[in-house]
């Protein structure tokens, strides 16, 4: 029997054809959508296969041979080096670490392998990134070590155990980071605890910015989602955080991640366009203009039934965007402020004088508190213009 390793996404049945013509039915062993693999067997004896090695021993700059289907081209081979290792592309998890190569990769390449010169494999292909959907040379491959764990578990009928806090979080950017004093490129923001899991009990709140993770530092390369997923479920781990700009130690016990289809996030519902409009253009109104580029009102139990928030909600929905730094940072119609810089706001007067204080202690940005229909709350950091 041969088993392969594949990029499969739920086909009814596999059929796997061999250099020589031969085909071959296969047999489904498992899937792991976390990582994009997945385990196929096939009744076939006396194959030549090839070795998965460590990536880590593989160098940027090394040669490196992608072998794939591109374009409907079977068996076709394409050579490059590797341009960057452990490379971040922002898609999250325990799997969001790819080698990056400019061996030409296109649509079809995905589920081959990537080998070194001494013909064994160090990843295998899964992406690429293009403006026009066509190999620009930046391709990328799942590391061969990412993958021996996950075939391993899927040989064995189980799935592949990660580690989970129940978070959602979100980057300090640099304005983000400007706005609370903090230094760039450390910690992430803690955007929505979810209730009862791991992270909850272990006392983070929303807001809070975690700068370590079982002694790990959380930076843009190694994140903190990134350190959880590899973590044991049911380990211990020690939790280093800025709560209101204080430094606290909390610990957790890591959880295991739920299926991905249990994560699907919730899409919003559809914009029914009945919002009141703002009528009364106060000083503070223009003052927010002035600062934001945006116009708002106060919220009451009403507008707050009309964004689908809690009665007792307070803070300011934002009525127009505008083109001023608070549309640049994302802000939107819709969009609730209900904190600035950690300090809940209850009107357009809070949220002016607090925007107000910030600017007069010498901060060019503040930090937002936004609730958005159907999603978790987030920090954004938006500049302060006038």
């Amino acid at each position: 029997m041969l088993w392969l390793v594949a990029r499969l996404a739920k086909p009814l049945t596999v059929t796997v054809t061999l250099f020589d013509g031969k085909e071959y039915q296969a047999e489904i062993i498992g899937r792991d959508p976390s990582s994009d693999i997945a385990l196929l067997k096939i009744r076939a004896s006396d194959l030549p296969f090839v070795k998965m090695t460590e990536s880590q021993k593989s160098r940027v700059g090394d040669w490196v041979i992608a072998i794939g289907n591109p374009l409907g081209l079977g068996n076709t081979v394409t050579a490059g080096i590797i341009s960057a290792l452990q490379r971040n592309i922002g898609a999250g998890g325990a799997y969001d670490r790819f080698i990056q190569t400019d061996t030409a990769i296109n649509r079809g390449n995905s589920g081959g392998p990537l080998f070194n010169l001494k013909g064994e494999v160090v990843g295998i292909n899964n992406r690429l990134i293009s403006p026009i959907g066509a190999n620009i040379g930046v391709g990328f491959a799942i590391p061969a070590d990412e993958v021996i764990p996950v075939v391993e578990s899927l040989k064995k009928g189980v799935r592949p155990e990660r580690g989970y806090l129940g978070i959602s979080i979100q980057p300090v950017s640099e304005k983000f980071a400007d706005a609370l004093g903090l230094k760039k490129n450390r910690g992430e923001v803690v955007a929505r605890v979810v209730s009862e899991e791991p992270a909850d009990k272990a006392g983070l709140k929303e807001g809070d910015i975690v700068l370590r993770v079982n002694d790990r530092e959380v930076t843009p390369e190694i994140t903190l989602s990134y350190i959880v997923a590899n973590i044991k479920p049911g380990t211990r781990i020690p939790l280093d955080i800025l709560r209101e700009g204080k430094p606290m130690k909390l610990t957790a016990t890591v959880g295991a991640r739920p299926p991905e289809e249990t994560l699907a996030q919730v899409s919003f519902p559809e914009d029914n366009e009945n919002e009141q409009n703002a009528t009364n253009e106060s000083s503070d109104v223009k003052q927010l203009r002035d600062f934001l580029g945006i116009s708002g009102i106060a919220i009451d139990p009403k507008i707050a039934g009309q964004l689908d928030l809690p009665p007792q909600t307070k803070g300011v929905a934002v009525v127009i965007a505008g083109v001023g730094s608070g549309a640049r940072a994302g802000l939107a119609r819709r969009d609730v402020i209900v904190s600035v810089n950690y300090k809940p706001i209850t009107d357009i007067a809070d949220l002016v004088a607090q925007i107000a204080a910030a600017k007069k202690n010498g901060r060019e940005n503040v930090l937002l508190g936004v609730k958005r229909l159907g999603g978790p709350q987030q920090y954004v950091a938006v500049g302060i213009a006038g």
